[in-house]
């Protein structure tokens, strides 16, 4: 969903087009189409990632369609600027079905292929005496992801902020995988106060802990909102928490090497083409709107991991971020319909990834022999790839880490 507003300002971007026409890429079958191959947005060239090729194309289709509309009021007699009412019904209502019908089957069209190919996780690894911790694991990805790593036989805990809710996603994995070790813990990581407590909780109950998801987030707000702590809500839910809580529990993470941290981040880190360090809760900023904002977390979650990974060399302890795609959640109808035009969530809701597909790429980091040593990496689809400029900047990423720990009161 999140990553639909960054493909529909593709038209308005800088594309470079080296020829006439090129392949649109591989992942999903190739297709001959003109002018689309490299994404340029705020000066940074980047190659488009596949669900961004498959969102064009539909994107494409639909333009095709409305396009053709004058057309189709020509051949009824109809001028665009000098409708007459008597005239008016038929052509609109007729082009209006033509243009509805194609690009929902384009939709459609689109998503079978990407989803199929989307990366997916083929390890067969077992989890038995290996403990994990999985943020936001109450729907959509992260309680995918808890399924998938209880049936690998792990103890799974889901920390989460509505824990009736978790309760009820606990027995169902129980019920599914068999595994009694499936444990619901409260936390709001949009509090510190909160994500304290319960690490200390976890600090004196588990003895174990060899795999931290940090998953939990939100999109954003089109509008400033400050925690009762004076923190940038997006920030705080989808950053800041997950710093504090990674730092409480990384004696115990190294304790228990060989153990695994997944920041899961997304694509619209793109989004942010400046951080300011200093003013991470827009005090002084003019406050730039849902998409840059929320972009802005993201990029935080990919600095992190990359300075982390710099701190944890040679403890045993590795961290990669990852980007899950466009992903059918509830967070869909919960958030995304207040901050994108309807009609767009509609189509990505069609062409979007299932929540167990979308659960793969996490999963892949979590368990996958093929990352066993590799750390302060990012992933799309199960592999290696290209982040932004800022993103693999170490200096940001140390300035990053400095303001982080101030302003969560790391050292309290």
């Amino acid at each position: 969903m999140l990553l639909l507003a960054e493909t529909l300002l593709f038209y308005s971007c800088n594309l470079h087009q080296p020829k006439e026409s090129f392949l649109l890429g591989s992942h999903a079958g190739a297709q001959q189409v003109t002018g689309v191959s490299r994404f340029k947005f705020n000066g940074q060239e980047r190659p488009l990632l596949q669900e961004e090729r498959a969102l064009a194309v539909d994107s494409f289709l639909v333009v095709l369609v409305l396009s053709a509309l004058p057309k189709i009021f020509r051949s009824e007699g109809v001028s665009l600027f000098k409708l007459e009412a008597s005239k008016m019904v038929g052509p609109w209502v007729w082009a209006t079905v033509v243009a509805w019908t194609i690009a929902l089957v384009a939709a459609l069209v689109v998503g079978v292929l990407y989803t199929r190919g989307s990366g997916r996780c083929t390890s067969t690894r077992r989890l038995d005496g290996k403990t994990a911790i999985i943020t936001g694991a109450s729907a959509g990805i992260g309680k995918e992801t808890a399924r998938d790593l209880a049936g690998r036989g792990a103890r799974v805990i889901l920390a989460c902020r509505n824990t009736e809710k978790a309760q009820k996603v606990a027995n169902e994995i129980i019920a599914v995988t068999g595994n009694q070790q499936v444990l619901v813990r409260h936390v709001d990581t949009s509090n510190m106060s909160s994500v304290r407590k319960f690490a200390y909780g976890i600090l004196s109950s588990e003895n174990n802990l060899h795999i931290l998801i940090n998953n939990a987030g939100i999109p954003g707000y089109t509008t400033r909102k400050l925690t009762s702590e004076g923190l940038e809500m997006a920030m705080a839910t989808n950053h800041f928490g997950h710093f504090l809580l990674t730092n409480l529990l990384l004696d115990l993470l190294k304790a228990s090497a060989p153990s695994r941290v997944v920041n899961v981040t997304s694509n619209a880190h793109w989004m942010c083409h400046h951080l300011d360090t200093d003013d991470l809760n827009y005090k002084w900023r003019h406050f730039p709107g849902w998409l840059p904002s929320y972009g802005q977390s993201k990029l935080s979650n990919i600095l992190f991991t990359l300075e982390l990974s710099q701190r944890l060399e040679g403890t045993g302890v590795t961290t990669n971020s990852v980007h899950p795609g466009v992903v059918n959640t509830e967070i869909f109808w919960k958030e995304g319909w207040k901050i994108i035009n309807f009609y767009a969530v509609i189509a990505a809701w069609i062409m979007a990834k299932d929540e167990k597909l979308g659960a793969q790429p996490v999963v892949y980091l979590a368990v996958s022999e093929e990352v066993d040593n590799v750390s302060g990496k990012y992933f799309v689809d199960c592999k290696e790839a290209p982040s932004s400029t800022l993103a693999q900047d170490p200096a940001l990423a140390k300035r990053l880490w400095g303001a982080s720990e101030k302003l969560v009161d790391l050292h309290s």
